[in-house]
């Protein structure tokens, strides 16, 4: 409960982004991922918003959108249009925020082991190793367990969507703190992190708070 009191306070003291962090934002995420980026809001915005909330502006749309989810409403998210979630999957934009599994083997009928690829803005690719505590019953489909591992994910802490907010932190308090609360929290539910803004004054014209929604929400 604390941590939502804090994250609703500054969102509410967040104000309109100024155009020089945006132009630093754009700059350190690199022009294809923002292209990318600017894509996928502006298709959230007028492919799914519009078809859900079609007697609400765009606002308005965007604080039933997280009224919604924090009721736990998230089937709807299935009817994101097949072409954005593709152009994300295939982007490097999506790299560039999130590390995927791409190995997985079970170790023993406890433990499962898997395998992160992490692109690093910075260098080359970079793997890490996790372990995974699950009771694995002698006969399972290892070829089902396995293929579910993989869709898990974490935060690419190295690349260049972190490293982009990290650049304008200093400069703005809600970036900052925004930065400090998601890197150590991670993944939360939808629900949650919904929950922290539905009910909050938000100015959801604003340039970071739709990418911070579309990115937390939306295309993952």
């Amino acid at each position: 409960m604390r941590l939502i009191k804090i994250f609703t306070i500054l969102l509410l003291t967040f104000s309109c982004s100024n155009k020089k962090d945006i132009a630093e934002f754009e700059k350190v995420l690199g022009k294809e991922n923002s292209e990318t980026l600017t894509f996928l809001v502006n298709d959230f915005e007028t492919d799914f918003l519009k078809k859900w909330y079609p007697t609400l502006n765009t606002e308005k749309a965007y604080k039933k959108f997280l009224a919604d989810l924090e009721s736990g409403k998230t089937d709807f998210l299935e009817n994101i249009s097949k072409e954005s979630k593709e152009k994300f999957k295939q982007s490097d934009l999506r790299l560039e925020i999130y590390s995927y599994i791409d190995s997985v083997w079970v170790e023993n009928e406890f433990l499962i082991k898997q395998r992160f690829e992490h692109k690093n803005s910075d260098g080359p690719v970079t793997y890490s190793i996790q372990t995974h505590s699950e009771f694995i019953p002698k006969h399972f489909d290892k070829d089902s367990l396995l293929l579910s591992q993989l869709n898990y994910r974490s935060l690419n802490y190295n690349g260049k969507y972190w490293k982009a907010l990290d650049s304008i932190k200093e400069r703005n308090d809600f970036i900052k703190e925004y930065y400090k609360f998601k890197i150590p929290m991670g993944f939360l539910h939808s629900e949650t992190i919904a929950n922290m803004v539905s009910n909050s004054e938000l100015d959801f014209s604003d340039y970071f708070i739709k990418r911070i929604i579309v990115t937390d929400f939306v295309y993952k």
